[in-house]
């Protein structure tokens, strides 16, 4: 790799976001010889990521949609970072790095290069601020090296929009699972109480209302199937449920809710079936998780979710934003005889094996940086 010796700069919206998805990416980099920078906002993941010998930089980033002073001042902030530590080419992650950070990149004459893990809310709301931000995108993305995408969708709606040229991009497999760490246990016993579990923010986009009103909708008929739900509150924006909102609703449907955990293997490694009904996805990091860890999975015919659904041989596809079908999927699965359900979960080990390792990830980065840089 032409790297060695060199500096790369990454930003994500949240150090948490760095540390649990990009670790090991880092961790290729180091490995190659290159000197890493972080920027995103300093959390409790922050000297984490400071413990894998890279260098941290507190950046503030706010996470509610767009207002033109607190952006004008991330941009200053970038221009300053980047000033400062005179990367060599930087990567940037999510809606405001990849705008802001490649806009004071280019200012600063330094390369980067961008991915596209998710259109977000932005994009799923045909509100002003969508708008606002795919004029943004294209004049950000006009001087990058090069956009990767998550899914094809993505990628053709950014071609189609405008906003970029074909000739810079390209799909990645998510962001690369670590197979050896999300691998499958024989900690629980099938049926004992058949289990679905849910692993997202508890936000609205991602299904959380279908999710809830399927289970009462299975009850009626199977009285002792669980429903769990793993993830963060949103506590701002009334984009999801608060903490004490999700408390009553647990409460009320008889759903265990656990808050986010940095390990989630435990939690899979006690479900049956890991369920997403999310409206639209970049490549959903949950469902990869579970396909690693043998467990079937259950998700939304929509952009990031089907294409990990392969032919129903590892889970099954509903209609978003449809409470009824995501219900009379959940039944049709445990009605399941219990060695397809398991054969399910095989055969998505075998499909993360194949498509989604996360070396496959280094590798595009690796080849795009050196070209970048020789």
């Amino acid at each position: 790799m032409a790297g060695k010796g060199k500096k790369i700069l990454i930003s994500i919206n949240t150090s948490w976001n760095i540390y649990n998805f990009r670790r090991n990416l880092i961790m290729n980099f180091l490995d190659h010889g290159m000197k890493v920078y972080a920027c995103a906002p300093k959390d409790e993941f922050s000297h984490k990521l400071i413990s894998l010998g890279i260098e941290f930089n507190d950046i503030k980033i706010s996470q509610k949609g767009t207002n033109a002073l607190d952006d004008f001042n991330l941009l200053l902030s970038y221009k300053r970072i980047i000033k400062d530590i005179r990367p060599d080419i930087c990567l940037f992650y999510t809606i405001k790095p990849n705008i802001y950070g490649s806009l004071a990149s280019e200012s600063e004459n330094v390369p980067f290069i961008n991915n596209i893990s998710g259109l977000g809310t932005v994009f799923l709301r045909n509100r002003p601020s969508s708008h606002i931000a795919k004029i943004l995108y294209k004049r950000a993305l006009k001087k990058s090296s090069n956009v990767f995408f998550q899914n094809q969708d993505d990628l053709n709606l950014f071609i189609e929009t405008g906003i970029i040229k074909h000739d810079r991009t390209e799909v990645l497999p998510g962001s690369g699972i670590d197979i050896d760490y999300f691998k499958p246990t024989d900690v629980y016993v099938y049926r004992e109480n058949f289990t679905f579990l849910m692993v997202s923010r508890l936000i609205f986009d991602k299904g959380i209302r279908e999710y809830i009103k399927a289970a009462r909708i299975v009850r009626n008929k199977f009285p002792n199937v669980k429903f769990d739900i793993l993830g963060q509150t949103e506590e701002k924006g009334n984009l999801g449920y608060t903490k004490s909102e999700i408390i009553q609703i647990s409460d009320e449907n008889n759903i265990e809710w656990h808050p986010a955990k940095e390990d989630v293997r435990p939690y899979m490694a006690q479900a049956d079936v890991i369920v997403l009904p999310s409206y639209r996805e970049g490549m959903s990091r949950a469902l990869l998780e579970a396909l690693s860890m043998e467990k079937a999975i259950l998700t939304t015919n929509v952009p990031g979710c089907r294409e990990l659904v392969n032919k129903n041989q590892n889970g099954l596809l509903c209609k978003a934003k449809d409470a009824d079908d995501l219900a009379q999927k959940m039944i049709e699965l445990i009605e399941m005889p219990i060695e397809k359900v398991k054969q399910m979960g095989k055969n998505g080990r075998l499909f993360v094996k194949k498509s989604f390792a996360e070396e496959l990830i280094f590798k595009a980065y690796n080849n795009a940086i050196a070209d970048k840089l020789s």
